[in-house]
């Protein structure tokens, strides 16, 4: 595709995205599991247990976490990325 040509490709793209396309009811499965006592907050007590907390999330037990279990990879590239607690881990 030209680079010209990219850029209406993905106004489109994005217009055509709507919330019936990939849901306005989130769920962030490594927010939810940081948040232990689902005040909505992450407290500095969650953070110190941080690991135990997100090894709830290795579906598998295989001792790494993969897309799926980290709530993606989602209805298009980035999607997961879009996380901020994923953004704040990487």
């Amino acid at each position: 595709m030209k680079p010209k040509t990219l850029l209406p490709f993905l106004l489109a793209t994005a217009i055509s995205l709507s919330a019936d396309d990939y849901g306005t009811d989130h769920t962030y499965p490594v927010f939810t599991a940081l948040d232990a006592d689902g005040s909505g907050t992450i407290e500095a007590a969650e953070i110190d247990q941080s690991n135990a907390l997100l090894e709830t999330l290795d579906s598998d037990n295989n001792g790494s976490l993969d897309q799926a279990e980290l709530g993606g990879p989602g209805p298009f590239f980035g999607y997961l990325r879009l996380q901020t607690t994923i953004r704040v881990i990487d």
